[in-house]
């Protein structure tokens, strides 16, 4: 627990040590058992940090530094540790949304990350995505940035990549479709329908998952096929879905 007195004193002890911190080769059992005492005072300091007044609560940019520190821990950690600070990354990255404050330094260090270190940032994406309200400044930075590095990532011939990169547009569709309608349309089409006919079967249950929900289909013929300048959507997916189950059936696939 922090030592007794003003909450100014210890909340700047703490961050003062751990902004201070850097890594040096030790033994693998020391470094965990030090990252592992980073990851809890940062977690300490972050969450007292958020229940201070105003002109005693950590600013912004000494937010965002934890939360790299954090994510250093999380890169450095031997595979035992790596999950534990992960979630540990994944919390503080949680506690800066919907603030915009620090969110949209956090956003754009993981949408450009992600497509040279996939893991942790697609996941840690795929974490914020629900919380992104319809009128948040940061959409138009997801609408292109994001869209252009999912694509990217979508052409890694790793599964457990796909995967992510499937999730994150599932993340995506159930939060912001209403407001980012090409960039579904280019997502379904050079994303899902390309891996589905290419008899990705991840993308297959991904498909599925997205049209499964009430009202899904329904939203996607009314959106895009009756818009004359959009691509017949609804079609396209009917089409390829029995398309794969028709092969299948005839032992072509």
């Amino acid at each position: 627990p922090p030592p007794r007195g003003p909450p100014r004193l210890y909340s700047e002890i703490y961050y003062d040590v751990l902004s201070e911190t850097t890594f040096e080769e030790t033994s693998q059992t020391a470094s965990d058992l030090l990252l592992a005492k980073v990851v809890d005072l940062t977690l300490l300091l972050h969450e007292c940090g958020s229940g201070l007044p105003p002109q005693t609560a950590l600013t912004g940019p000494q937010k965002v530094k934890l939360w790299h520190l954090t994510l250093n821990v999380s890169l450095e950690a031997s595979p035992l540790l790596h999950r534990l600070s992960l979630r540990a990354v994944t919390r503080l990255t949680l506690l800066h949304f919907p603030s915009s404050e620090t969110s949209q330094a956090v956003l754009t260090e993981i949408l450009n990350r992600m497509v040279t270190e996939p893991f942790p940032f697609l996941e840690l994406l795929n974490s914020v995505l629900p919380l992104l309200p319809l009128s948040s400044p940061l959409l138009p930075h997801l609408s292109t940035t994001g869209t252009r590095n999912l694509l990217k990532l979508s052409q890694s011939s790793s599964v457990a990549v796909q995967s992510w990169v499937l999730r994150c547009v599932g993340s995506m569709w159930r939060t912001t479709r209403t407001v980012m309608k090409l960039q579904f349309e280019i997502l379904f089409t050079s994303l899902h329908l390309r891996l589905v006919k290419a008899g990705s079967l991840i993308a297959l249950d991904a498909l599925l998952d997205l049209i499964d929900e009430p009202g899904a289909l329904g939203s996607v013929w009314a959106s895009f096929d009756l818009d004359p300048q959009s691509s017949n959507l609804y079609g396209l997916i009917v089409s390829s879905v029995c398309g794969l189950v028709s092969s299948s059936a005839d032992g072509s696939e």
